[in-house]
């Protein structure tokens, strides 16, 4: 990436606009004359000890010292990727060229590892081609190892696996996924697409809950965010489309808390029909309010085991929201 760099220069324009000659300089950091003159003109470079106390000197950072435009090198490398995509699909091998030839100008970029190991894994998927199996191990633990970016350290992760199961070793394609953080989505997907039997089946289950729970809350807070602007009909409109995706997955046969996939949900299913019953209110039509309360207050009533126990607890929370849509007057 010498290219990027054009230290002589930049160290000239810095001493000009310091207003200093190249003696003067030269004092200031105990070298000759002639050694500056000779950065300057790019014969040669500052010894690497050499180069903080330059920076210190002109109180700038070594990127600006480098000349190191990290804005540049970015859009260059963004560039190459798009070109490359052009032909990820429909001509994979020039996209692996692509990517390469830039790689050999910034062999450490993350961007463009992820690129091939992608490229790789694709091929691997759909061409079942293995001759890149080793390199893929290699490239994934590399950018593992260095690289900071959580989402795309899961998603080298995802592909590292692949490689395992291609190679036969299950168990270490299991303990990557493994590792991948509980919550994030990756790791359940990622399990139910490249595992099998029982591992597969339980890493789906989850990932269907997680993509349900993320699913009607996203409802929910569309149909609030609708609420607060006045847009009671359209309000309705989400509140009720989490509502049936909600009730898609109560458990077939099972009443109170039993019929509810995890503590919470009941929250959510009263929730629906509390603001649901809000907006009808708004637009005029009590009679639909008072249905959808009466069926708020069932559900809160008969979802948990312990309701009786902790009325209050429940009821405390179920009043405030009624209060904040302004339905005290069906507060228990």
């Amino acid at each position: 990436m010498m290219q990027e760099i054009n230290l002589g220069s930049t160290l000239r324009q810095l001493r000009k606009k310091k207003g200093i000659t190249q003696e003067t300089l030269a004092a200031a950091l105990s070298v000759t004359p002639q050694a500056v003159s000779k950065w300057e003109s790019g014969v040669s470079y500052p010894e690497m000890t050499m180069i903080p106390m330059i920076a210190g000197y002109f109180e700038v950072s070594l990127d600006t010292l480098f000349d190191y435009d990290l804005t540049r090198v970015r859009n260059k490398i963004q560039s190459v990727l798009d070109e490359a995509w052009e032909y990820f699909f429909d001509d994979p091998e020039r996209y692996i060229r692509t990517v390469k030839a830039a790689l050999r100008d910034y062999p450490d970029n993350e961007a463009l590892l992820c690129a091939l190991l992608d490229a790789y894994e694709h091929d691997l998927r759909n061409t079942g081609r293995t001759d890149h199996l080793d390199e893929m191990i290699d490239l994934s633990y590399k950018i593992i190892s260095e690289s900071q970016d959580l989402e795309r350290v899961c998603s080298v992760k995802d592909n590292l696996s692949a490689a395992y199961l291609k190679l036969g070793k299950y168990d270490k394609a299991k303990e990557v996924l493994q590792s991948l953080p509980r919550r994030a989505l990756q790791r359940n997907d990622a399990m139910a697409f490249r595992l099998s039997g029982q591992d597969k089946l339980k890493a789906a289950e989850e990932a269907s809950r997680i993509h349900l729970q993320d699913l009607y809350i996203a409802c929910f807070e569309m149909g609030n965010g609708l609420y607060a602007g006045g847009n009671y009909q359209q309000a309705i409109a989400a509140y009720t489309r989490g509502l049936e995706t909600l009730k898609i997955y109560l458990r077939p046969g099972m009443s109170g808390q039993d019929a509810y996939l995890w503590p919470g949900m009941q929250t959510f299913h009263w929730g629906f029909h509390q603001r649901r019953g809000a907006c009808h209110k708004k637009l005029g039509d009590t009679d639909a309010c008072g249905t959808d309360l009466q069926i708020a207050r069932h559900i809160l009533q008969t979802s948990w085991h312990d309701y009786q126990e902790r009325r209050d607890y429940y009821t405390d929370a179920y009043n405030e929201y009624l209060a904040e849509f302004d339905l005290t007057e069906y507060q228990i």
